[in-house]
């Protein structure tokens, strides 16, 4: 819960730059969880 809560603050402080960022190391994630898995 407080991983959410510290990304949900993260993301009204931070700028939109950061975003596309996460987003694509979350897509990069999740691929990597299906080759694994």
């Amino acid at each position: 819960m407080t991983i959410l809560k510290n990304r949900f603050l993260i993301r009204k402080v931070l700028p939109k730059e950061f975003f596309k960022k996460e987003a694509l190391v979350n897509r990069n994630f999740k691929v990597a969880d299906i080759e694994l898995s």
